[in-house]
C-alpha cells in the first residue's frame, strides 16, 4: 500500500514517528490552547491533517511531544457563490468542498484526487496537475486565513471576500511550510465556475523531438488549453494530453482544431469528458502502489524554464532508468514542472537526489522532495533555493517559532541554515 497517499488512523506511526501524546481539537481555540501548553513545556508538535503528505518537504524527525490531528476542526464556514469565495476550517475534507461548491456549479482548482484536508493541502504546497498551468498554484487562490501561532495566539490575515482583502499576504507564507511557521485553522479561497464543456486531446508522438514541436505549435498557434501534460508510454514513447474547457461551441471547435493540428506530429484524437471537478490529476500524481515496489521511494518536483521542460523530462527519465530505479513521471511544460516518483534501493534513490542537489547548487533545475520513504540522509537538503532566501526563512522560523516546537525536522532553523551552507559550497 502506498502510505504516502493514504490516510490511516495514525499515519505518523506508519512513518516511524513516535508521538508521546495525540490530541484531536474540536476548534481553533483548542488548537491555540494546546500549542500554548506545548510551548510552555518545550514539547514539539507535529500538525496532521489527513496524514497523506506528512513527508512533504522532508520527513519530520522520529519523535514529537504531540501529534495535533486537525480533522475535527472541519466544516464550511461560508460559501458566497455570488462572490466566488469559500471559507472553511482547515480540517475540511476535499470531498466536502466539492459537494458544497459543486452544488452551485463551482470548483476550487487544485484539489488532488483521493483523501486529504484543506489545511494539509495548503501546508504541503501541492496543486493538482489539472489546475497548475492555467489556474496557478493553490496558494495563489488563498485570500485569507486564521493561524494558531506557536505560542498559542490566534491571528488572521487577508479576508473572506476578495474586495475586503487588505494588508500583507501573510497567509501565503504558510503555503508549503508544513505547519512549521504556524498551524492553519481556517482558510478562504477564490473559486472558479465549472466549465460547460470539457474536451481532452491526446497525441501519440513518434519521438520526443516531435513531442517538443507539437507542444511549441500548441503554445504558438493552438487553442487555449487548461493544461498540457507529457508522459512516457510503456515503451518510452511520448504521449501528450491537453484539455480544453469552456462553452459548448468554442470548446468543441478548439478540441477539433487541436486534434487536427497535432495530427501533423503523430496520431491524435479528441474525446469529450464529463465537466465536473472530480479531482482527476490526469495520472500526474505518482506513485501508484503497483509501481512503487521497492525498499525505498521518493516523490520529487523539478522546476525549470518552460522551453527546457520537455527535454529535461526526457533526460531525467533516461537517467533514472539507467540507475536501475523504477519510475513514474509526468511533465507540465507550460509550468516548467516535472513530477517524479522513484522506487528502488535506498542508496540509489539517495544518490539520485544528491546529484539533483549538486546540480541545483550549480544553477541547474530547482527541486523539492514531496515524499520520502524511508528518510533520505539528514545532510541532504529536501529542497533547493537561493542561500540568502533560505537564511531569511530561517530567521522567519525563529521569529514565529522561537522555541522551535512546530514540525521538528527539515523545516527547523538549523536545517534551513544547513541547506543554505550546502548551496553556498563550491561545486
Amino acid at each position: 500500500m502506498d502510505l504516502s497517499r493514504v490516510a490511516t488512523g495514525a499515519p505518523w506511526e506508519a512513518r516511524g514517528i513516535v508521538a508521546a501524546r495525540v490530541a484531536r481539537p474540536a476548534d481553533a481555540e483548542e488548537v491555540a490552547r494546546l500549542l500554548a501548553e506545548c510551548a510552555e513545556g518545550g514539547k514539539t508538535v507535529l500538525p496532521v491533517g489527513g496524514g497523506t503528505a506528512l513527508a512533504s518537504g522532508g520527513l519530520p524527525t522520529g519523535a514529537c511531544g504531540l501529534a495535533l490531528v486537525l480533522d475535527g476542526v472541519s466544516g464550511v464556514v461560508e460559501h458566497a457563490p455570488d462572490d466566488l469565495t469559500l471559507t472553511a476550517r482547515a480540517g475540511t475534507s476535499f470531498e466536502e468542498v466539492r459537494r458544497v461548491v459543486g452544488a452551485r456549479g463551482q470548483r476550487l482548482p487544485g484539489l488532488p484526487a483521493g483523501p486529504g484536508t484543506l489545511g494539509g493541502l495548503v501546508a504541503s504546497g501541492w496543486t493538482a496537475a489539472t489546475a497548475r498551468e492555467v489556474h496557478g498554484a493553490l496558494r495563489e487562490r488563498v485570500i485569507g486565513s486564521q493561524v494558531a501561532e506557536s505560542a498559542g495566539r490566534l491571528t488572521r490575515s487577508g479576508g473572506r471576500v476578495v474586495k475586503n482583502v487588505t494588508g500583507y499576504d501573510l497567509h501565503r507564507m504558510h503555503a508549503g511550510a508544513g505547519g512549521a511557521l504556524g498551524v492553519l485553522t481556517e482558510l478562504a479561497f477564490r473559486l472558479e465556475p465549472l466549465p460547460e464543456r470539457l474536451w481532452e486531446v491526446s497525441l501519440d508522438a513518434p519521438s520526443w523531438s516531435a513531442a517538443q514541436e507539437a507542444w511549441l505549435w500548441l503554445a504558438r498557434f493552438g487553442p487555449e488549453t487548461s493544461f498540457c501534460l507529457a508522459r512516457a508510454g510503456e515503451e518510452g514513447e511520448p504521449v501528450l494530453t491537453a484539455r480544453i474547457e469552456g462553452d459548448e461551441e468554442p470548446a468543441r471547435e478548439g478540441a477539433a482544431g487541436l486534434a487536427h493540428g497535432w495530427g501533423s506530429f503523430g496520431s491524435a484524437h479528441a474525446r469529450e469528458l464529463e465537466p465536473r471537478d472530480d479531482g482527476d490529476d490526469a495520472g500526474a500524481d505518482p506513485v501508484t502502489p503497483e509501481r512503487a515496489i521497492g525498499p525505498a521511494r521518493a516523490r520529487l518536483t523539478l522546476r525549470t524554464r518552460p522551453s527546457r521542460a520537455l527535454s529535461l523530462f526526457e533526460e531525467t527519465r533516461l537517467e533514472v532508468l539507467v540507475r536501475g530505479l523504477a519510475l513514474d513521471a509526468a511533465c507540465l511544460p507550460r509550468a516548467g514542472e516535472i513530477r517524479l516518483a522513484l522506487a528502488g534501493r535506498a542508496g540509489e534513490v539517495a544518490a539520485f537526489v544528491r546529484d539533483l542537489a549538486a546540480a541545483a547548487a550549480r544553477g541547474g533545475p530547482a527541486y523539492r522532495v514531496e515524499d520520502e520513504w524511508p528518510a533520505l540522509p539528514p545532510d541532504l537538503p529536501r529542497w533547493s533555493a537561493d542561500p540568502a532566501a533560505l537564511r531569511l526563512l530561517a530567521r522567519v522560523k525563529r521569529a514565529l517559532d522561537p522555541a522551535g516546537i512546530l514540525r521538528p525536522g527539515s523545516y527547523s532553523a538549523v536545517a534551513l541554515e544547513r541547506a543554505a551552507a550546502f548551496f553556498e559550497a563550491p561545486s
